[in-house]
């Protein structure tokens, strides 16, 4: 399942430029400089904090903080109590308050950015199409603003429809985006702090069963 982050064109730009829709050449440049960057790293840190919208509201219906870490196709993301580990072969879902672990395969979490961080900085380059729509000031940086939409809307691998993303001009950092989901009138809204470009250690990846003993492993591969 692909609950991938994306951005709708409208019917408007369809109508008047087919050909300018699929595919925005400047778009493409400013995505390729974004995923070159990220996969030049040997790793990275950053806390993500999501907020979540209906649609006319200023005021978020409710916030999380997700704290990452990235290397390759390896990550960790931490929510609240539960931890999630992919080391590439194996991924391991930690529930702390219930002292719980479940192991899945990869395959199983396809790409999928709500649960894999690493998934969104190459989701640009196969089944989707996105548009250049500007640059933008905030907060003392210069941004390149990409929407991003699915090539099949009915696909139902698709939990939404656009992705709106803010890529920095200096440094080819995403540092937010937008996510506006099929089927209802809200939408997330995700800001990007703290990030820092580490060396990490393999071992951060993997659930060390070790040191949890007390922990019941529920092994569904």
């Amino acid at each position: 399942m692909k609950h991938i982050f994306t951005a709708f064109l409208g019917l408007f730009m369809v109508l008047s430029n087919v050909t300018f829709a699929q595919k925005d050449a400047k778009a493409k440049k400013v995505l390729d400089q974004m995923s070159e960057m990220y996969k030049s790293l040997d790793g990275f840190e950053a806390n993500i904090l999501q907020e979540d919208y209906k649609t006319g509201d200023d005021k978020p219906l409710g916030s999380n903080l997700i704290e990452i870490a990235v290397k390759g196709n390896k990550y960790r993301l931490t929510l609240g109590d539960q931890v999630v580990y992919n080391n590439g072969e194996a991924v391991y879902t930690f529930m702390k308050s219930d002292q719980e672990v479940t192991v899945t395969d990869p395959e199983e979490e396809g790409d999928d950015v709500m649960s894999d961080p690493s998934a969104i900085y190459t989701l640009y380059e196969e089944g989707f199409k996105y548009l250049y729509k500007g640059s933008e000031s905030m907060n003392g940086a210069q941004y390149d603003v990409i929407d991003l939409s699915p090539e099949d809307h009915k696909n139902d691998e698709f939990n939404f429809y656009r992705l709106v993303m803010y890529i920095n001009k200096a440094n080819h950092q995403l540092d937010r985006w937008e996510v506006y989901m099929k089927g209802n009138s809200k939408w997330n809204l995700f800001k990007v702090s703290n990030f820092k470009a580490n060396s990490l250690e393999d071992n951060l990846f993997t659930f060390d069963e070790a040191k949890y003993p007390d922990v019941e492993v529920i092994d569904l591969r």
